[in-house]
């Protein structure tokens, strides 16, 4: 097992070493340099004396290794420090309540007497941690009394209670950058834990860097879930990597947590590489402007990673949403991407087997001082890696699968620019050459709306290949009045394009059935042969303002104000564009089903 440990946190002062210290070297407090003398109580709840919450509780797990998964006091995520009163906190003091066994905890500070651990304000400030013998012997409920210091006087007494989770291990703050908290091996944790209810516990306030939570090469034979300890005081990380070993089987679930800050070290918040079985659930991923940064992604996964779920996570202002560079038998589903600043989702080589589906990817967005040189797809697979391999650090170059890229199937997803940043291509497929078409490729029941004349755009095609009961349609990017910086907007609507530029780029058969589509289909290569089939088009037409999907582009978007639009949230969105687009296509093809599908409804 192959851990990888920085030092970059130490080095900013932000890890706390745990000492305890025998009275007979301590100094009389005369000696003592005057910032470091204990303030003189006045009481308890004096007047200017901080002030603790009665109670906090700390979910500890079973297989934590000494000295880890300590809070310090004074940090918010604990919630213990209410107000530190009318001059700072100089000083904790910590003494038993309740514990099964006192020796299996470290204190850090000094013995003041009468079993009261007294610590100053600061790194070493921390709750109590297992001792070496108490890290195999962790059961039960421990508690600890304790009392805030500053010049004005003593806190109220405040009980902080640590629960210790059976089946789980804590990752704590004064360390960093792996989950060596369990104790032992991984066949004894697997072993110890119930099978299912296994995790890995991020302590409150967890700071791990920019490097954020590395797991490498932790092969678990059956699903260990990474979450926060306590959900209602969460942590927020740079980001989480894991990487396996080939043939690895990791079996991790990431779930409800925020990756989030301005100064990851990866190339990606989530980054998956040669690792198999693994689920992200629930994340929140970037939340304002300053997440952003250049060759930035949201989640990356390459390598040989196999039979992962991406489901339910919200990705917001990331160059791209989703990166898959590899990997075979993924699903990615139910997932939002806004204010991308690249591509929604890319596909790079060797991607075999992916089902995206009921996503839905919103407005591209340009910060202020971008060059403008980025292109904006919703989606787009590409030949190249984007650079990937030459910003490969800290660990071994991925093994790629490299057969031919094959069995995409995208269904039931939403694409719409409303506010975004000028025009965006809808989906972009710029493969070339045998080695790399796309065979067995379906795109069906989805509505693309975009500001673009390129639609949908297919360069490549092998095997049976589907083009089925797609809305392909105009949507204006927004009143230049209302608008954010730049918006612009076509007077004719997105085409659905097939342009393979060579022989080597078309094979075996495909239908293109049942879609409407806002300007025309084009089919631009005498090497491409696909078969039409009761598709809806308006072939180049200008269009009024009432044929906008979301309204004229001088109005605003269906009565709302851009910042109304801002406000809403992804599903509203999705509910708003089926229901504009059935408003808009009530002289289309008749729905059988009053699904928001559209054309003849090929099976």
């Amino acid at each position: 097992m192959r851990i990888l440990v920085a030092s970059s946190l130490l080095a900013a002062g932000l890890i706390g070493v745990v000492v305890i210290t025998s009275p007979a070297i301590i100094p009389a407090p005369e000696a003592r340099p005057a910032e470091e003398q204990a303030p003189t109580p006045a009481g308890p709840g004096s007047a200017g004396a901080p002030r603790l919450a009665s109670a906090v509780t700390i979910p500890m797990g079973r297989f934590t290794q000494p000295e880890r998964g300590g809070v310090r006091y004074g940090s918010a995520a604990l919630g213990l420090l209410l107000s530190p009163g009318d001059a700072p906190v100089a000083a904790w003091r910590t003494s038993f309540s309740t514990c099964a066994n006192p020796g299996h905890w470290i204190r850090a500070g000094f013995d003041a007497g009468g079993g009261v651990f007294s610590v100053q304000d600061g790194p070493t400030a921390r709750t109590p941690t297992p001792s070496v013998s108490g890290a195999n012997n962790l059961s039960g409920v421990c508690k600890f009394t304790v009392r805030a210091v500053n010049a004005h006087g003593v806190s109220n007494p405040a009980t902080v209670t640590v629960t210790v989770d059976p089946n789980a291990a804590s990752i704590g703050d004064n360390y960093q950058n792996h989950p060596g908290a369990i104790v032992g091996t991984i066949a004894a944790f697997e072993a110890g834990a119930k099978a299912g209810q296994r995790r890995l516990l991020l302590t409150p306030g967890i700071n791990l860097g920019t490097s954020g939570l590395v797991l490498v090469n932790f092969p678990f034979t059956s699903e260990v879930k990474l979450v926060d300890a306590d959900p209602a005081r969460p942590s927020v990380l740079a980001g989480v990597v894991i990487a396996g070993s080939s043939g690895a089987s990791s079996h991790i679930t990431v779930e409800s947590l925020t990756l989030d800050g301005p100064n990851q070290a990866s190339e990606a918040r989530l980054k998956i590489v040669n690792s198999n079985h693994i689920i992200a659930r629930n994340l929140t991923i970037g939340r304002s402007e300053a997440s952003y940064r250049r060759d930035f992604f949201g989640v990356l996964v390459d390598g040989t990673s196999s039979d992962y779920l991406l489901e339910r996570n919200e990705v917001r202002y990331h160059q791209r949403g989703f990166y898959l560079g590899s990997g075979k038998r993924g699903v990615v589903r139910d997932n939002v991407v806004r204010y991308f600043l690249g591509q929604g989702i890319y596909l790079g080589p060797g991607v075999d087997g992916v089902l995206i589906a009921r996503n839905v990817f919103l407005s591209p967005f340009r910060l202020p001082g971008d060059n403008g040189d980025i292109h904006f797809d919703f989606a787009q697979r590409a030949d190249d890696f984007g650079g990937y391999l030459a910003r490969e650090g800290g660990f071994d170059p991925p093994r790629r699968d490299t057969g031919v890229p094959q069995n995409d199937v995208w269904e039931n997803n939403i694409f719409f620019n409303a506010d975004g940043m000028g025009s965006v291509s809808g989906f972009a497929s710029w493969r070339s050459g045998v080695a790399s078409r796309s065979n067995n490729f379906v795109w069906r029941n989805n509505i693309l709306a975009t500001a673009d004349a390129n639609g949908f755009t297919l360069s490549s095609s092998g095997g049976a290949s589907y083009i089925l009961n797609n809305a392909i349609i105009k949507a204006n990017v927004g009143d230049f009045r209302n608008a954010p910086r730049g918006a612009s907007t076509f007077d004719i609507g997105p085409s659905l394009i097939v342009q393979p530029k060579n022989p080597g780029n078309w094979a075996g058969t495909m239908l293109i059935a049942g879609n409407f589509v806002g300007d025309s289909i084009k089919v631009e290569s005498p090497f491409a042969a696909p078969t039409l089939e009761r598709n809806v088009v308006y072939n180049r037409r200008r269009w009024p303002g009432s044929e906008y999907l979301n309204g004229d582009p001088r109005a605003r978007l269906e009565g709302k104000s851009f910042q109304e639009y801002r406000a809403m949230s992804a599903a509203e969105i999705a509910t708003w564009v089926k229901d504009s687009f059935r408003r808009f296509d009530d002289r289309g093809p008749v729905h059988k089903d009053g699904a928001w599908r559209t054309g003849a409804e090929v099976p």
